[in-house]
């Protein structure tokens, strides 16, 4: 009742799980391409897409979580040995987060750990071969749109924006 914003983000949240549970190919690919631009469109724009990357793969969590719960898994999940590193770092980063001073703890881990912990959410979501296989595709397919953004930009410069921009990122 104090912080109305944190209830419509919880809102938020369960809305964004339906959607990207619904559609996991476009929830991937968005989740994707926000992280690949965020700072070309935060020059041009000073829009932050950060938090509509966050709230994507909130609800791609939340849906995960769920699914998991109820029993939605068809096939066995196998944990490697890399994965269990994962896990340890992901949980060592997240005690320190919890432990850090006020205001220091939560931003870390979020730059340091909350979007790695997307691709453990795609490799375990058990999702059917098709999906897996359009959600590839859609990734190489960005990742070449922003293959080419990048080649542009080295042969004709940044643009003014960008370059501001990543100067006082610096």
């Amino acid at each position: 009742a104090a912080d109305p914003q944190l209830g419509l983000s919880g809102l938020a949240v369960i809305a964004a799980a339906a959607v990207c549970w619904r559609f996991p190919t476009a929830a991937v690919i968005a989740l994707f391409t926000t992280s690949a631009v965020q700072a070309s469109v935060l020059a041009f724009f000073d829009f932050d897409l950060v938090r509509v990357a966050d709230l994507i793969l909130a609800g791609l969590w939340l849906g995960f979580l769920v699914r998991l719960a109820i029993g939605g898994r068809e096939r066995e999940a196998i944990v490697w040995p890399a994965v269990l590193a994962c896990l340890g770092y992901l949980a060592m980063t997240a005690t320190l987060a919890l432990t850090a001073g006020p205001g220091l703890g939560m931003p870390a881990f979020r730059v340091a750990a909350w979007f790695m912990l997307a691709f453990l959410l795609i490799a375990y979501a058990s999702f059917p071969d098709a999906t897996r296989l359009r959600i590839v595709r859609g990734v190489v397919a960005v990742t070449a749109a922003v293959a080419a953004y990048a080649v542009l930009r080295w042969l004709i410069g940044p643009a003014a924006e960008e370059e501001a921009q990543a100067l006082s990122a610096a």
